[in-house]
């Protein structure tokens, strides 16, 4: 089996013996002893990788290092699967371990970005709050033991969430060598992007207000004068769930249009909170399916809608 250690340095073998040169930037000296790489690139190539020093042991995390600054590597992004090592229990922090690390990689001139970890909360979470977990397109709860299982309208997952980012970006602002944050991971990634539970009801009934005033504009809109849809309250509106038939197609859009607004909200908290506590850094987040993303811009910042 090829472990991440096995394909560093098998990679890094193969670079060297690359028939062109590859200028990295990690490979070109600073002078500015300990200077930012990201700060320092003059054009040349960033090489960046995901690194886990929580899932290492410890007394690889120098090896790592020097590996990492043998094959090129500028910058890591690190921590956003780590929830449950920096907060075992609720309001209990430690960052101990990641200090170390992010110090670690510094002395090698390595740039750190870290991640938000709340693609992947820890098991006292989930236990002590299992509204939390989502319910999937086929009205089925999530188990947690995976990652990206939870509600991204519940009110108890964003305060939680928004927590353990709070402390971290207080405690890494000033912290020599970290350069960037990733807000959580993947948004949307897996076989159930979009969560169907109460509270994505109760949300989408409020988003809907908000969007057309009244329920004469919705029934009109939607057309649910066929198979005898007309909505007289609020309340009355459901999410798509199974209901032997397809769903009103005017509901069904708006409300991957609500899941939308809702991962962007979830994200706007987290970022709000960074950009205020670390204003040096530059703030990003990830996904692999780019199709389902559409970008758009919120008040000067490049955000997203996911996925309409």
């Amino acid at each position: 089996m090829l472990s991440r250690r096995k394909f560093l340095a098998n990679s890094t073998a193969l670079l060297a013996a690359a028939p062109f040169p590859i200028k990295l930037l990690a490979q070109v000296p600073s002078t500015t002893p300990n200077a930012n790489p990201l700060a320092t690139a003059n054009g040349l190539l960033l090489f960046g990788v995901d690194y886990y020093p929580d899932q290492t042991p410890e007394a690889l995390w120098e090896e790592d290092a020097n590996r990492m600054v043998e094959f090129g590597v500028t910058n890591v992004r690190i921590a956003e699967f780590a929830w449950s090592l920096m907060e075992p229990s609720e309001g209990h922090f430690d960052f101990a371990w990641l200090k170390k690390s992010i110090d670690i990689l510094h002395k090698h001139n390595i740039a750190v970005i870290i991640g938000t970890p709340s693609a992947a909360p820890p098991p006292w979470l989930t236990e002590k709050y299992p509204d939390v977990v989502e319910v999937n397109e086929h009205g089925l709860t999530l188990t947690p033991g995976g990652r990206r299982f939870t509600c991204p309208t519940n009110k108890t997952y964003r305060r939680l969430s928004l927590a353990i980012a709070t402390q971290m970006a207080n405690t890494f602002a000033n912290t020599p060598g970290v350069v960037g944050w990733q807000i959580d991971n993947e948004f949307t990634l897996g076989p159930f992007g979009r969560c169907y539970c109460h509270n994505c009801r109760t949300g989408f009934q409020d988003w809907l207000r908000t969007k057309y005033k009244t329920l004469d504009e919705i029934n009109r809109v939607w057309g649910t004068v066929f198979w005898s849809q007309g909505y007289t309250d609020f309340s009355q509106i459901p999410v798509p769930l199974p209901s032997n038939g397809d769903p009103n197609p005017g509901l069904a859009l708006d409300y991957d249009r609500y899941q939308s607004y809702a991962n962007a909200s979830f994200l706007e908290e987290q970022l709000a909170v960074l950009r205020k506590t670390c204003p040096t850094h530059f703030v990003t987040t990830n996904n692999l399916q780019a199709r389902a993303i559409d970008h758009v811009v919120h008040g000067g910042i490049n955000a997203f809608q996911l996925p309409a």
